[in-house]
């Protein structure tokens, strides 16, 4: 499976998509206390943390590489772990329509010497975001997140974590092919609140907002002829008015001049 790395220059589109598995709804069971830390492992503070897709994933040693090749999506570094506790702006009520119908979006692995725990991050229909400590078998305390806030620390722990030799690359260039499942839901969604500040700016409109089911969608990419893995490469996100999802023949020339990747989503809403 083709893991891109896409330094781009060019941003006429950005959509993340990813694993049903980490797209679980939420239990109607779900219980609210009081916030208290939910980022403090014990009585600490956390030192380091992980961003995984999963908490089934199983990061070993403080290395950021090592972590890398383990599985995390990205390593938060000293300061923006202590940046974490800041995020927290109060309880969350278990009988909140809205986040009763919220998704996991992201595992965060927050550690404290030898101790560590998982923080479940959720997304809600209405855009907002929750964190709940992941406890096998039971259901933790649920907390709301300042979004804003939570956006600007992990933006920056991401990193690629493909390979950078050519050979490692099994499609052909040029041609279109499709991204195997599942995919892994990304932490930025557009929603109704950003659509319309954002295309209807002071005007008194109503957008109805939408959730992907990203199992029932298929991502169809097409790589420039000459790619390189070292050569950063633009990222073009055709978004089809019809379900086909796939990049018209018309846009394959200039992107192979400007080193652009396209990519689609088949069957999206």
């Amino acid at each position: 499976m083709l893991r891109l790395s896409l330094t781009c220059s060019l941003w006429l589109c950005i959509a993340i998509a990813a694993p049903a598995g980490a797209s679980a709804e939420v239990s109607a069971e779900l219980r609210s206390e009081a916030p208290g830390d939910i980022w403090r492992v014990g009585r600490r503070q956390p030192e380091r943390a992980m961003l995984l897709a999963d908490p089934s994933v199983q990061a070993l040693g403080e290395s950021p590489m090592l972590a890398r090749l383990a599985g995390a999506i990205g390593v938060l570094d000293r300061d923006d772990v202590k940046r974490l506790p800041s995020t927290l702006i109060g309880v969350a009520r278990s009988t909140d329509p809205d986040l009763l119908k919220a998704r996991r979006a992201m595992v965060v692995r927050v550690f404290a010497r030898d101790a560590s725990k998982d923080i479940e991050i959720l997304h809600t229909p209405s855009g907002r975001a929750a964190a709940r400590e992941h406890i096998e078998g039971a259901m933790g305390s649920v907390v709301w997140l300042d979004r804003s806030a939570f956006d600007a620390i992990v933006s920056r722990g991401g990193h690629y974590r493909g390979s950078l030799e050519s050979s490692a690359i099994d499609q052909e260039l040029g041609e279109i092919f499709e991204f195997d499942q599942p995919y892994v839901a990304g932490w930025f969604r557009m929603t109704t609140d950003l659509l319309v500040r954002r295309m209807f700016p002071g005007m008194r409109v109503r957008v109805r907002g939408s959730m992907r089911d990203l199992s029932k969608e298929t991502l169809t990419c097409r790589l420039p002829r000459r790619y390189e893995p070292q050569t950063p490469a633009g990222l073009l996100v055709w978004i089809d008015p019809t379900d086909i999802g796939e990049p018209p023949t018309q846009l394959h020339a200039a992107a192979d001049e400007l080193n652009l990747i396209i990519v689609g989503a088949r069957d999206a809403p």
